[in-house]
């Protein structure tokens, strides 16, 4: 008996002794072997970093910097100057010792840290789900967001954002204006009954506090509809939750610490229950609800059924996206909301800019949001991490390692926004970001590639009505309570809890009692509309009209010049007389020349002897004005040629654009590909027009993968595509088959407002019906009209071929009327799946 007592007791000691070895084992490859394997892959490739501990990595050497770091250096002295040091001053250090790019490590976590501007451009289109979202996400932050949108990764991030994304577009936020403007109008409201109790008409306000409200309670409404309500009560909860995880664990605890029953893990454990309990609680209310009550909950339920997760998983994917809105619907915009009325409190110049005149306000307000995105985003950095090996650029990415990209740097580089990049300075903005920013791309409050927000058109919309109701009501300033030292935990903000600003009621027009139809007409107001078309050669025409000329300004005022202009479409009868007219004898003589080129033997001497009518004082823009003029792709070579030896072009880049556009003309791709060729022979660099050219030809021909190689070519070539070349691009990925690289593209577009042609319009709704989302080519085709841009028969075929699909003679009825109002009639196929129903 005793003997075999001492057998098993050995045994268990072996078995002990060897899930001991064996943690080692792993424990020394993790933190050590695999570590050092992939720092020996980057220092091949030149990057470098700290050398880590063994276990800890380089926390301990963080830890030292932090400690040598006094209160004095923290940023209390004066506002609005470099923050960065003060909140993470080893990776300040560290980028000045190792550069741009390096890498470092929070215990076994590899980290690649990027503040490299040509990096960030290709992380911007890299276009495959090999690069996710961080894995301790959802193991460190798993009861603030568990599996939903912002955190996972693969087919079920595929899922959730095709499902979700399509009720946060333009068209569906226009609905959400009136509840926006009744939220604002409330904390307006408060404030002035606030300010009313005291003596001197002037209050300190604890403004986070209320913006936080207003946005908790938009989200609120968005999400669970008629139950808000009962919705404003997780709010509270969330907001402890988002604070008792606030602070980084690796280098303030110790590791395996969340596992520990401590007094923060039961707190974190309960609040997580009561959230979980509440949402559940709300989403069996809405089971068997009728249709008219139209809300995010509805569609998360409907995205949880068909991912066919089973009745417990189902509960879990609609707990965790609901908690995932919270976060990015609720804390985000009122931490950009905080900081915006900080800085507009610190301008006082551009409170009164923003509250002249309500009509004109739009410009000036989308100046004042990307400034305080640029200075005090709310998520500072932007995360990745790579699951399978990945090749970014010419960088090869290990799998397991994550990707830090610093946005608080690049918003405050001064070689990419300008000696003051510092300062607060909306103006920078006047001509977008790209005319703010050497390098677009640098510019990330909505993160990068196709994981960017969904929701950045709803938080711009909820920006714009706050800050135009206040600054329309109030005057204000920073109270001397408040303390400046931003902090970052999960979001940039205050160290102190508050940011108090001192406020006063504003002799002025009150807005509060302005219609909910007026200020969404003003807020959704689109600078893109169909009034203007911008070209590279724009045609002006005068006029004497009277009506026209001497028509009243929005601010009631008549013009006082008896001329008016407008833009006409190049392409129209008007402006090719209006060109005949307005353009002097030589251009005349030089379209001749052009025809006689085309018309001419193909040969040198026959070329040359045309040309010689120029005489010999040829400049650069009679060269362009022939080439321009040509439809010969022959003669254009020999043309080309005959310039080049005859000018020394400042930009002979020009000619070449010109001469490709020929080519274009003709369709005629292989001389296309080989006058590039010779370009780059040459040492002539190609410009955005090059690649324009080529992507547009390539496009129109249906060459779709043509298009796409010379689209992710131009990085390369330090090329930053322009709106209108992205736009084409979201018709090449989805007619190409890259579907998921289309609805990203198409997602900046709506933010960044590009300029998207009926083509591209009509290849997103035909995405749409091919994958089952018939409200994706609704909404799609809602935003269309939206901006102005023009139906044409092919877009009402598709809709038409979708809603017959999808079974809905309602709206196939309406669609068919519409057309039929606009002097449409459908092709054969539409029509019979028309007429197919009893209407």
């Amino acid at each position: 008996m005793e003997e075999a007592c001492s057998i098993k007791c050995m045994g268990m000691v072996w078995v002990f002794i060897g899930c001991l070895l064996l943690m080692s084992m792993y424990i020394y490859y993790t933190f050590r072997v695999k570590a050092k394997i992939i720092r020996s892959k980057f220092r091949k490739q030149g990057i470098n970093g700290p050398l880590p501990s063994v276990i800890l990595g380089n926390v301990p050497e963080m830890r030292q910097i932090l400690s040598r770091t006094s209160v004095n250096d923290h940023v209390k002295e004066k506002l609005l100057i470099d923050h960065s040091l003060s909140l993470f001053p080893y990776l300040k250090q560290w980028s000045k010792q190792f550069g741009a790019t390096f890498m470092f490590a929070l215990g076994g976590m590899q980290i690649l840290y990027v503040c490299d501007v040509k990096l960030v451009k290709e992380f911007s289109i890299f276009k495959w789900l090999d690069l996710g979202k961080p894995a301790y996400l959802q193991k460190d932050r798993g009861p603030l967001l568990g599996k939903g949108l912002i955190s996972t990764n693969g087919a079920l991030w595929a899922h959730q954002r095709k499902t979700e994304s399509p009720h946060l577009y333009m068209s569906k936020i226009k609905d959400m204006v009136n509840l926006m403007v009744e939220s604002a109008n409330t904390l307006v409201k408060t404030w002035e009954s606030k300010i009313n109790q005291t003596d001197g008409g002037v209050v300190d306000l604890p403004v986070h506090d209320y913006v936080r409200s207003f946005s908790s309670t938009v989200i609120s409404k968005i999400l669970f509809g008629s139950n808000y309500e009962q919705g404003n009560t997780i709010f509270p909860k969330h907001g402890a939750l988002l604070k008792a995880m606030a602070s980084p664990t690796i280098l303030n605890g110790i590791p395996f610490s969340k596992f520990l029953p401590t007094k923060k893990n039961m707190e974190v454990w309960r609040l997580e229950k009561e959230i979980n309990s509440i949402i559940i609680d709300i989403k069996n209310r809405h089971i068997g609800r009728p249709h008219q009550d139209e809300n995010m909950l509805k569609v998360i339920m409907e995205g949880a059924k068909n991912a066919k997760l089973g009745p417990t998983a189902e509960d879990q994917y609609i707990v965790d996206n609901c908690k995932n809105l919270f976060l990015a619907g609720s804390e985000v915009p009122a931490v950009a909301a905080m900081w915006g009325l900080m800085l507009l409190a610190l301008h006082p110049e551009w409170q009164a800019r923003l509250a002249l005149r309500f009509s004109k306000f739009v410009a000036a307000m989308e100046m004042v949001i990307q400034e305080v995105l640029r200075l005090y985003p709310a998520v500072i950095f932007v995360s990745r991490q790579a699951l399978e090996d990945v090749k970014v650029g010419e960088m090869l990415v290990p799998k397991g390692v994550n990707i830090w990209i610093w946005m608080l740097e690049l918003h405050r580089d001064p070689e990419l926004w300008g000696p003051d990049a510092y300062k607060f300075n909306p103006e920078r903005f006047a001509n977008g970001v790209s005319g703010a920013c050497k390098c677009p791309q640098a510019y990330l409050p909505f993160g990068v590639g196709r994981r960017v927000c969904p929701g950045q058109s709803l938080a711009m919309v909820e920006l714009k009505i706050l800050f135009a109701l206040i600054v329309s009501n109030f005057t204000l300033s920073v109270s001397p309570k408040y303390s400046h030292s931003p902090v970052y935990g999960l979001l940039l903000q205050p160290e102190h809890g508050q940011l108090f600003i001192r406020s006063s009621l504003k002799v002025v027009v009150s807005l509060v009692g302005v219609s909910c139809w007026c200020l969404s007409q003003t807020i959704l107001a689109r600078p893109f509309a169909s009034l203007r078309v911008e070209t590279s050669d724009p045609v002006v025409q005068e006029t004497q009209n009277p009506e026209v000329a001497d028509s009243p300004t929005p601010d009631g005022k008549r013009g006082s010049s008896s001329k008016s202009y407008i833009w006409v479409n190049p392409s129209s009868p008007k402006a090719s007389q209006l060109r005949r007219k307005s353009y002097d004898a030589r251009y005349t003589k030089l379209v001749r020349l052009a025809e006689a080129l085309n018309s001419c033997n193909s040969t040198e001497d026959d070329v040359a002897n045309v040309l010689e009518d120029l005489g010999d004082r040829i400049v650069e823009q009679d060269a362009v004005v022939v080439l321009n003029n040509m439809v010969n792709p022959k003669n254009a070579l020999l043309a080309l040629k005959f310039f080049q030896s005859k000018l020394k072009p400042k930009r002979e880049v020009i000619l070449y654009n010109v001469t490709l556009k020929v080519f274009r003309k003709c369709k005629d791709l292989d001389r296309a590909e080989k006058l590039f060729d010779e370009m780059l022979e040459r040492g002539v660099k190609p410009d955005n027009v090059t690649f324009s050219t080529m992507i547009s030809y390539a496009r129109m021909s249906s060459f779709l993968d043509k298009a796409v190689e010379w689209f992710e070519k131009m990085p390369t070539f330090g090329c930053d595509p322009d709106d209108v070349t992205y736009s084409a691009m979201i018709d090449a990925y989805g007619r190409a088959g890259n579907v998921d690289m289309a609805f990203s593209l198409y997602d900046r577009a709506r933010t960044e407002k590009w300029r998207i042609d009926p083509v591209t319009f009509s290849t997103l709704i035909k995405i749409h019906g091919q994958s089952g989302n018939f409200d994706g080519c609704l909404n799609v085709y809602e935003e269309m009209k939206a901006i102005g841009a023009k139906t044409n028969l092919v877009i009402y075929n598709t809709l038409l071929d979708a809603m017959g699909r999808a079974k809905r003679p309602w709206q196939a009825k309406k669609i068919y009327k519409e057309m039929t109002e606009n002097g449409f009639s459908p092709n054969w196929m539409p029509r019979l799946v028309v007429h197919s129903w009893e209407f």
